[in-house]
Formats: structure tokens, sequence, C-alpha cells
């Protein structure tokens, strides 16, 4: 029982933890094959003197999945989850928007894997959170409209690369959603607010659709 109780407590998908989880699980099935690899190497050096054992073998096996795990562990290692307080604050957003939340999203598309701290669901409106460029803040990245600087450049086009990847949630899909991807969580509070303020409350067909959407956007990564 007591068992039963502590897995419920684990983040799971679109659950906020779980980038966290995702990570320490890699590291540590990483760390765990390479200690295998490790004594089946020494017991075959020490024990037979030679390398040419069943124990070399049995390392040769296990370093596909330390070569897997470490990889995987390499590809998510920069993900930048929200901070407790933050992650307070999309709560309400969230609470007072009467949306459908998602947390810790990643997207793989064929060159590499986009993460979304957050990402709501209202309607057919998906709106992400970008994860912030390295040295950044998610919630305090301020964008000048008309500057031309190479650094406001270069944000835009990479809050343009997390909308079109965001965007994949429509293919060989039926339901056609709306994607937005907002920089900083005040700007998510004010794109939700467009598309909920002064609607009826929800039917229950759009808020089929909203799960519908999110257990497939909860496909897309890892």
């Amino acid at each position: 029982m007591a068992a039963s109780k502590e897995k419920k407590k684990k983040p799971q998908k679109g659950e906020y933890g779980y980038a966290k989880r995702y990570k320490n699980r890699k590291i540590m099935i990483t760390f765990i094959c390479f200690c295998c690899i490790l004594v089946d190497v020494l017991i075959g050096l020490i024990m037979f003197q030679t390398r040419a054992t069943l124990f070399t073998i049995m390392a040769c096996v296990m370093s596909l999945p330390f070569a897997k795990n470490l990889i995987g562990y390499i590809m998510v290692v920069k993900f930048k989850p929200l901070t407790e307080a933050e992650y307070e604050k999309a709560v309400k957003i969230g609470e007072n928007a009467q949306v459908l939340m998602s947390y810790d999203v990643s997207i793989s598309d064929t060159e590499k894997i986009y993460f979304y701290p957050c990402v709501a669901i209202y309607g057919n409106n998906v709106i992400g959170l970008a994860q912030a460029m390295k040295g950044d803040s998610v919630d305090h990245y301020e964008l000048e409209k008309n500057a031309a600087s190479s650094k406001d450049i270069h944000h835009i086009e990479h809050l343009k690369s997390f909308e079109k990847t965001l965007a994949m949630i429509n293919d060989n899909s039926k339901i056609k959603a709306r994607t937005v991807v907002c920089s900083t969580l005040q700007d998510m509070e004010k794109e939700l607010f467009k598309v909920s303020s002064g609607n009826d409350e929800k039917s229950d067909s759009k808020k089929s659709n909203e799960k519908i959407l999110k257990n497939r956007l909860l496909e897309l990564g890892l």
C-alpha cells in the first residue's frame, strides 16, 4: 500500500517535476551500466589475466544501454524547468483562465529536442512557454519590439523555431490547433486572457478536444 502511494507521488508526463525525474533516472542508469562494465572488465583481468573472457562480452553488451542512456542524458541536461515560484504563478494563471496546463513538455524534431516549461491548452489554442536561452531567465526576458540588435533578432528566430515545433501537434491530427509561443509567463497570461475572456462555459466536446490535444502533445516528446 505504501509502495503504491509512493509511486503516485512520482511526477508523470505533463506534470511538474517530470523533467528532473527523467534526468535523474537517465544519469542513474548510466552510472549503473558503467559500474557493471568496469566490474566485468576487472573480473576478467584479475581472475583470468586476459580480456578474452565471457565477462568482456558482458561488458560489451552493457556498453549499449550505457551509451543509449548517456546520450539520452546529454540531450535533456539543458532542460530548464520552472522554479517553484514560477510554477505556482503558472498554476494560478491556469486556474484563473480555466485552461488545461501541462508542464515539462518536450517535443522532438529531426534536429533536436525542444523543451517547454509549461504549455496551456484552451479550446483549440495551444500556448507554449519557450525555454529561455542560456544565461537568461524564463520569466524576465524582455524583447524590445523596435530594437535592431543581433541579440533581439536571434531571440525572434529562437521563438519562431519553438513555435514551428509546437505546431507539430497538428501533424496527422483531425483536430487542428492554433499554436503560439511566449517568452514569459506574463505574455502567456495576456495571450490566455485574449482567448478566454468573454467566452461562455466550455462544452463537453471542447473539454474532450483539449484532452485529445494534451495527449497528442505528450506523445511528441520524451
